[in-house]
């Protein structure tokens, strides 16, 4: 097959939305400051609930950004420590079968884990999942000097709760660190490919 033949097809897939990359400020470059003057990416919400001994910030710092003006600053304050950040604007339908592969580059002291706040109904009678936090499994930094790309994925499953299943899902995009010493992170993206697009581009294929 010729090349310039491929390549286009390769557009095309990319045009047609197969993969759907969530909009999620994941390069930190929209700040906003809080009441108590505290500057953190615009969109992003540290859950205190969760959170715990850490110190969430954002730097500009030129030697401290990987890319652009800003990066996130995380700092732990003991040996307990974790931080739980939700990307409360961006909320996302999903369904079992889809997959959310998610990235962010990292440099300091700690460990990653990139996912998703799961809710879900049964539209028939209402019933409510509540929520539940689905992560990918951690990823060690110990990069004082560079910054180390990690990489997370997660497909899309019903949930059980009791004897009900819930398939109408939504997911808000979370990033959960522990053990930090000083952690920077950056470039941070989150891209959903949608099941019934797969099951499309093959049928066309055939």
């Amino acid at each position: 097959m010729p090349v310039r033949y491929t390549v286009f097809c390769c557009l095309l897939w990319v045009l047609w939305g197969h993969a759907e990359e969530l909009q999620v400020n994941g390069g930190f470059e929209r700040v906003v400051a809080s009441k108590t003057g505290q500057v953190l990416p615009d969109g992003w919400l540290v859950n205190s609930g969760v959170s715990r001994d850490c110190t969430v910030l954002i730097s500009k710092n030129p030697a401290e950004v990987r890319s652009g003006n800003f990066s996130l600053w995380l700092e732990g304050e003991s040996s307990e420590n974790r931080a739980y950040l939700m990307r409360y604007a961006s909320r996302t339908a999903v369904k079992p079968g889809d997959v959310l592969r998610m990235s962010v580059w990292a440099q300091g002291k700690g460990e990653v884990s990139l996912g998703a706040l799961a809710t879900g109904t049964i539209p028939a009678t209402g019933h409510s999942l509540g929520a539940r936090t689905l992560a990918g499994k951690r990823v060690a930094v110990d990069s004082p000097e560079n910054w180390q790309l990690c990489e997370f994925s997660l497909e899309v499953q019903p949930i059980r709760k009791n004897d009900l299943v819930f398939t109408d899902l939504s997911y808000v995009p979370i990033i959960y660190t522990f053990n930090m010493d000083v952690l920077l992170l950056d470039d941070c993206t989150f891209v959903l490919e949608r099941a019934e697009e797969e099951n499309s581009a093959s049928k066309q294929e055939n």
